[in-house]
């Protein structure tokens, strides 16, 4: 009868272990990234999918991918042959209506849209306009995209902690140049509280200086992005990124929520903080 009992607890042992091992992680579930195609689904803006589709094809290399309509989007998303590049119009919570666009890999095999799985969602523009920042910044968003995957497929850690954890590992360092976009200043920051912050390492330039600093991608340089409504509801979300031209990494993004106190752009605490590290 002991040998019976032990028997039992032995086989339910083993059913127990065999039942965990098919619970899936996020990084087991995108070992099969590389090898399914990516499904990159176009806007219908001209512009937009022209740059698209520049940009992916000289930049894409972690998977074979396709283009795609939105109406072709629509009738295979329930299909999980295939991961989607798709533009995203994003609502957190307490905001009334969407007010950034996100760059975002979804996995297929869902009902509609809302039931796909979020790979990665990266901030591209504001949703009620185009500052047309967004085509001098899309290649570098599509490696960070790339990156963050790459890097999500190799350690679970990664996989589940996100864009914001992932920068904080590439933060910058003391040696790196900055170059702030004036018009990605928050409004309410007065020139008296600039004067101590920005150096001749952490420079306030116009919004052309600071696209070319990108587009020329001198080493140990990083220039600011900001995603967030030209337009914002009090609710929305703003994003604040410093990415690197040359190695094409992000290597800050911090967000917050405008209210009648806090508006678009980098904040008076962000730029102080971003001043000590210089």
């Amino acid at each position: 009868m002991k040998r019976i009992v032990t028997t039992l607890i032995l086989a339910a042992i083993s059913l127990s272990l065999a039942a965990q091992a098919n619970i899936t992680t996020r990084k087991y579930r995108l070992s099969d990234f590389r090898d399914k195609t990516l499904k990159v689904v176009l806007t219908g803006s001209e512009m937009m999918d022209a740059v698209t589709r520049d940009e992916v094809m000289s930049r894409w290399t972690l998977s074979p991918f396709e283009f795609c309509s939105q109406e072709e989007f629509a009738s295979l998303l329930n299909s999980n042959a295939y991961y989607f590049l798709v533009q995203v119009e994003g609502m957190t919570r307490g905001e009334q209506e969407p007010g950034v666009t996100f760059l975002s890999v979804l996995r297929g095999g869902g009902a509609d849209i809302n039931s796909l799985e979020e790979v990665v969602n990266m901030p591209l523009k504001g949703s009620d306009s185009s500052s047309g920042r967004e085509f001098v910044f899309y290649g570098a968003l599509l490696d960070i995209i790339q990156d963050y995957i790459s890097r999500a497929m190799d350690n679970e850690f990664d996989a589940y902690a996100g864009l914001s954890t992932y920068a904080i590992g590439l933060s910058p360092t003391r040696d790196m140049h900055i170059y702030m976009s004036r018009g990605d200043v928050e409004a309410t920051v007065s020139p008296m509280e600039m004067e101590g912050i920005f150096s001749d390492t952490f420079v306030l330039c116009d919004e052309e200086d600071a696209d070319a600093a990108f587009e020329e991608a001198v080493p140990g340089t990083l220039v600011s992005y900001v995603v967030a409504a030209i337009n914002p509801r009090r609710g929305s979300r703003c994003y604040k990124m410093l990415i690197d031209p040359s190695t094409r990494q992000l290597r800050y993004i911090r967000r917050h929520k405008i209210t009648n106190k806090a508006g678009r752009g980098f904040l008076l605490d962000d730029l102080k903080k971003l001043s000590k590290k210089r």
